[in-house]
């Protein structure tokens, strides 16, 4: 039987650090944070925070694709910041504290590895259609 060394030990729910969210959704927009929280609360059991987590993700991505078009970089990284706080201090802060509560420092730490790949290449295709509007504005 191979050892899986990110499986979390017997009785240990597998998490990504809920706390580490917000910082890294200010590089990477709430919706990566949304979408790893809604994989929390799946794991948790929760799955009705977990669909309103999806909600989060989809309105981010829907919010970010609505202003490609018509609004400046600097705007939309001004809304994306604004809907970052509102996120933060009116939802995500939820997991921070239920896991505090319920479970403690004592779950199993996922990697984030993938979702920062999967994030990375979709920050660059945000950026590249945006260079891309701002070129043919331009010509």
């Amino acid at each position: 039987m191979a050892n899986n060394s990110l499986a979390p030990p017997i009785g240990k729910v597998a998490l990504w650090n809920p706390e580490n969210l917000s910082l890294w959704n200010l590089l990477f927009t709430p919706a990566f944070g949304a979408w790893i929280q809604a994989r929390n609360w799946s794991a948790l059991g929760e799955d009705k925070r977990a669909k309103e987590s999806m909600y989060w993700f989809f309105g981010t991505l829907n919010l970010i694709a609505w202003m490609m078009p018509f609004f400046s970089f600097g705007d939309i990284v001004a809304a994306i910041g604004i809907v970052n706080g509102i996120w933060h201090f009116g939802f995500s802060k939820d997991q921070e504290d239920y896991v505090k509560e319920k479970i403690g420092s004592v779950y199993g730490n996922k990697s984030l590895k993938v979702p920062f790949k999967v994030a990375s290449i979709g920050l660059f295709l945000i950026l590249a259609f945006k260079l891309s509007l701002a070129a043919r504005v331009c010509q």
